[in-house]
Parts: structure tokens; C-alpha cells; sequence
């Protein structure tokens, strides 16, 4: 990568390699759309209505790109039912202490591949208040039926194995549960904000769907605030 003295921040974006480093080169102008890169801070400017009322507050948002491999992760979770049969006999006791062990190694390994191999971009920009706080509630709300849900979806598995309910009573338990997490998928679906994030090779974060009055506006800000060569 070029250092960054000699980084022209205004190139089209396969011109650089990666984001460089200065308040100046964290964010650009790419076309209809916006780069940042991590750490960024936006002008006071809502980009889904490009607004510049005195009353948006500051936010910080976060793009995590998973790791191919935490598909695989629900999958391993999935194994406890193969457990070997001599086994599923252990009183309940002994059940708990597998059952904490097996979901401890596995909650392990999630955050691991989670923390090290996931790419995350972290960058501040500003909203409506009233859309602010519609979102949190509506994300709350869904947190707390969801992890009902996989309560639901959970508790099968642990009254099997402990010889407390029969297969039609888990069966009822189970499809409640999915139920719940599809209708968080669908509910997340239906909200989903106009801003979408997509993380390029080059370590680019692009925000797609801005509107054409911020991008106006952003583009005057870049212009005022140019920086001296």
C-alpha cells in the first residue's frame, strides 16, 4: 500500500489498496455511493433522507463479516444428539454436567472463530432521533422472542435426555420455537434499514442506498473541508 502522504483520497477506490490512516481518508465518495473505512466519524448528516436537522443524534455502527466457517457452528451443536446410546442412560445428574460441558467447548470455539476470524468495521454517523429509538425497541423485542424461541428449541433435547417428557409433548416445544426465530427472521426482514453495508476486499465498507441529497451534501462538506497539499 502507497504511504499515506501520497494517497490521493478523491481516486477512485481499485486506485487505492486499502484505507489509509488521517481524519481525512476515512470516507469517500464512490459514485451514487459511500466508503468508509473503520473507525470513520460522518458529518452531521442523515444519509437515508440527508437531512441536517440540529436534533440528529450520533451513532455508531457496526459491520461484522462472520467467517466462512461459523456456518458449521449450529451444525456441531447439532451433535449432542449423536451421542453414543450406552450414554443417553446417564441419570440427570450426569446429563447437566455433559450437557454444560458439550455447549461450554462449543460456546468456546464460537467465540473464538468469532473474535479472531470475523472482520468488523466500526464507523459513527448520525439519524433521526424517533427512527433511533424505533429501531433499539424493535431490536429488543425481537431479542427477547428470539431467545425465547431457542429456549423453545433447546428444551426438547435436554427433557428427552433426562427421561422427562415423551417425543409428541417435544415435538410441540420445538415447533413453537421455529415459529419464533422465523417470525424474528421475517420481522428483521421487513425493517431492514435502507442503508446496506457490503465489505470489499480492499477493506472499503460500502454503503449502498444513500440518498442523492447527502450525497450532495457530503460531497459540499468534502469540498469546504479539503484539506491543503
Amino acid at each position: 500500500m502507497a504511504a499515506p502522504e501520497t494517497t490521493n483520497p478523491y481516486a477512485a477506490p481499485s486506485a487505492i489498496n486499502s484505507p489509509a490512516t488521517g481524519p481525512s481518508h476515512l470516507w469517500q465518495i464512490d459514485g451514487i455511493g459511500l466508503l468508509v473505512a473503520h473507525s470513520a466519524v460522518l458529518p452531521k448528516i442523515d444519509l437515508e433522507s440527508g437531512s441536517e436537522d440540529p436534533s440528529l443524534v450520533e451513532v455508531r455502527r457496526k459491520f461484522v463479516k462472520a467467517h466462512w466457517s461459523m456456518g458449521f457452528m449450529g451444525l456441531l451443536a447439532m451433535m449432542f444428539q449423536f451421542i453414543p446410546k450406552p450414554l443417553r442412560s446417564w441419570d440427570g445428574h450426569r446429563f447437566w454436567i455433559s450437557l454444560i460441558v458439550f455447549f461450554g467447548v462449543w460456546l468456546g470455539l464460537y467465540l473464538l472463530i468469532h473474535l479472531t476470524l470475523s472482520r468488523r468495521v466500526r464507523f459513527t454517523t448520525y439519524v433521526q432521533p424517533a427512527a433511533e429509538a424505533r429501531r433499539k425497541r424493535n431490536r429488543n423485542i425481537r431479542g427477547v422472542i428470539y431467545s425465547v424461541s431457542i429456549a423453545f428449541m433447546i428444551s426438547p433435547l435436554v427433557l428427552l435426555y433426562s427421561d422427562q417428557a415423551a417425543l409428541p409433548d417435544t415435538n410441540i416445544l420445538l415447533i413453537i420455537g421455529v415459529i419464533g426465530v422465523i417470525a424474528c427472521v421475517y420481522w428483521q426482514y421487513q425493517t431492514r434499514p435502507k442503508i446496506h453495508m457490503t465489505l470489499e476486499s480492499n477493506g472499503w465498507l460500502r454503503l449502498g442506498g444513500v440518498h442523492s441529497s447527502a450525497i450532495r451534501r457530503l460531497e459540499a462538506w468534502r469540498e469546504e473541508h479539503r484539506e491543503a497539499p
